[in-house]
């Protein structure tokens, strides 16, 4: 068909199914003249529409095509994107060079599913343009606007807003059978850059930024290769307990399997960058935090350092020989004193007899292993401490706690039982204190004594 270039060439770009009604006018001269007509329309019911350069599907596509030979037009299509509805206009032209194929795109998605994350309406629009060299190939481009000002974003700063707060999303991404770029932007708060090879399987190199680094913390980056994706985060305060309810609910929307997705291999960064002005942490504050982290194999190794602390972590993930486990190696931890907020007592008792922050199980705890060769809290000195806890169902062991300070020395293992229809809550720490000088162990914690210069042994067994 002389149309196979174009017509051909657009529908193997972008590829139509499901239910199809129309008309079809075609004119064939008799003579020696090449002019074939091919005209009509298509009426699209419930179909599906495939954008192989976007690698995505547009379901439930209703709405005229109009068509003469190459030259195509649909007005007024809708359809829906991953569940959002959208309306849309297509048009395409054979010209000099190429075939060209443009599609007008508007949306305005509700979301409120979201909540408590996002709330409100976002209205959007888009760009798409597909062309078709004479010669083969391809190339694209996507580009989309959206307004934030109807949404309000219950996230940490800066990602944070109110609704009726201006703000804009911006997303590019373009092509050719070689590679891929993709910009996505989010006022002056949120930036990603990727550069992915034409079939997506493999990362060329990204950028990815929340907020703003004041220095650079590469220092675990020292003698080894320039990061392929970067990812940089630069809070002035931040509190994890806040990211980790971000993280939570995320984590209820994704699909089942989606960490271990070839989506999350290719896109997996090599190097994050961590920078905060003041973290809180269990009400703990720690001062110019700054975090590098890095891929081992399939597990992760932090660098940690700020005012408080100075440690090497690392985070190995749960697999089917293996619980998670997280392993803190500390050169020094120095604790705040925690003002533990005082409660009126009429209003805790108001409350219910078991408090919701209580966890149901520990199952899906990560073993917890703690060397840290100084550690203090506010002004009192622990020495050289380490901990190993472990959870199971309806288990919280404490398998090994000891504290070495100067004659000092504390060794204890416990547990801690949930209570289920077999058994009640529990609560046992035992174990030995050794001290060469129990007086000065007194003076060091404030508590004033007439014991000087005599040594003690102390076995001791609580449970309640």
């Amino acid at each position: 068909s002389p149309l196979a270039g174009s017509l051909g060439g657009t529908l193997a770009e972008v590829q139509l199914s499901g239910p199809v009604t129309g008309y079809l006018e075609l004119m064939i001269p008799l003579t020696n003249s090449p002019e074939v007509v091919a005209k009509g329309y298509a009426d699209l019911a419930g179909a599906e529409i495939y954008v192989r350069s976007l690698k995505e599907t547009f379901t439930q596509v209703d709405g005229r095509i109009h068509y003469h030979n190459d030259v195509i037009t649909a007005p007024t299509l809708t359809m829906n994107w991953r569940d959002f509805p959208l309306a849309a206009e297509l048009s395409t032209q054979q010209r000099e060079q190429d075939y060209f194929v443009a599609m007008q795109v508007d949306g305005r998605w509700q979301l409120d599913e979201f909540a408590p994350l996002l709330m409100g309406t976002m209205p959007w629009q888009a760009d798409f343009n597909l062309s078709l060299p004479n010669e083969g190939g391809y190339s694209f481009r996507w580009y989309q606007s959206a307004s934030l000002n109807d949404v309000s974003a219950n996230l940490p700063a800066p990602l944070g807003k109110e609704q009726g707060v201006a703000q804009e999303l911006e997303l590019t991404v373009s092509g050719d059978p070689d590679s891929v770029l993709v910009n996505a932007e989010i006022g002056e708060y949120g930036l990603l850059e990727l550069q992915l090879n034409g079939d997506l399987s493999e990362l060329q190199s990204g950028y990815a930024r929340i907020g703003q680094l004041q220095q650079p913390t590469l220092a675990l980056n020292r003698g080894r290769h320039a990061p392929l994706f970067n990812v940089e985060i630069g809070l002035e305060t931040g509190v994890v307990e806040d990211w980790l309810a971000v993280m939570t609910q995320l984590n209820r929307w994704l699909p089942e399997g989606a960490g271990e997705s070839d989506v999350a291999r290719v896109l997996r960064p090599d190097l994050i960058q961590f920078e905060s002005q003041q973290l809180r942490w269990l009400d703990m504050p720690f001062d110019g935090v700054q975090i590098v982290a890095r891929p081992q194999q399939d597990d992760w190794q932090l660098r940690v350092e700020a005012e408080q602390v100075l440690a090497d972590v690392y985070w190995r993930q749960k697999s089917a020989e293996h619980a998670a486990q997280i392993h803190i190696d500390a050169e020094y931890i120095d604790i705040p004193r925690i003002e533990w907020q005082q409660h009126d007592s009429a209003a805790v008792a108001a409350e219910d007899a078991t408090p919701t922050w209580l966890p149901s199980n520990f199952a899906g705890l990560p073993e917890l292993l703690l060397d840290c060769k100084r550690c203090r809290y506010d002004h009192y000195e622990l020495g050289e401490v380490s901990i190993h806890l472990r959870g199971e169902e309806h288990q919280l062991e404490l398998a090994k706690l000891t504290a070495h300070y100067r004659g000092h020395q504390l060794d204890a293992k416990g547990h801690w039982l949930l209570e289920t229809a077999e058994q009640y809550p529990q609560t046992r720490l035992f174990g030995r204190f050794e001290s060469s000088n129990f007086g000065e162990f007194l003076d060091s914690y404030d508590i004033t004594s007439m014991v000087r210069d005599s040594s003690a042994t102390i076995d001791f067994d609580l449970h309640y």
